[in-house]
């Protein structure tokens, strides 16, 4: 019987280098902190010093190293791969097809099809049952379950939520909405 598991999320840039500093080159007032490759204990203490030079000094000799806005981090080939990628589960998710069978059993989740939408269905243990709309609410990209942590997933930015449509990950904002009360609300906007 399985008694433990262990699961992570950790977003890793495309440099290597984590973000830390402003949000962008136009906002002083608001800071990020990600991309730390497996190494948070370490890396947030990096970030808390970064931050409170930038706040207490308005500069910091690891400034440009960390900034989020730095050309490099974004203009490589392994940014452009990555992103091939994500147009790549867009589409495709746009484009497969869901299960007809409507028919989800306990601890189960599946996209289905009702009245020809894609819905994500999910039955807990106990037999209650959750059908939750799968477009995510950052860019539109089709959500898929992880049957592991019983989360609908984002393949294209990483945004997780529960099988009851309430947000887990960022970087979307919104929950998915259930069955029966419209289309989830596409919000791309982080700041």
């Amino acid at each position: 019987m399985l008694e433990y598991r262990w699961s992570t999320q950790d977003y890793i840039t495309t440099d290597n280098i984590p973000y830390i500093g402003h949000i962008n080159n136009n906002t002083n007032n608001l800071y990020i902190a990600t991309g730390f490759c497996k190494w948070g204990i370490t890396t947030s203490a990096v970030a808390a010093i970064i931050f409170k030079d930038l706040i207490t000094n308005g500069e910091c000799k690891y400034k440009e190293v960390f900034n989020p806005s730095r050309t490099g981090s974004y203009l490589n080939m392994k940014y452009l791969k990555e992103n091939s990628i994500v147009a790549y589960d867009y589409i495709k998710g746009k484009l497969k097809k869901g299960h007809t069978d409507c028919q989800v059993e306990k601890d189960e989740g599946k996209v289905v099809i009702i009245n020809g939408d894609k819905y994500g269905a999910y039955r807990d243990k106990d037999g209650k049952l959750y059908v939750v709309d799968i477009t995510c609410t950052h860019l539109g990209c089709e959500l898929k379950f992880n049957s592991f942590e019983k989360s609908w997933d984002c393949p294209c930015h990483g945004s997780r939520f529960s099988y009851d449509g309430s947000i887990l990950n960022g970087p979307a904002l919104k929950p998915l909405k259930l069955l029966g009360m419209g289309d989830n609300d596409i919000d791309p906007d982080l700041v």
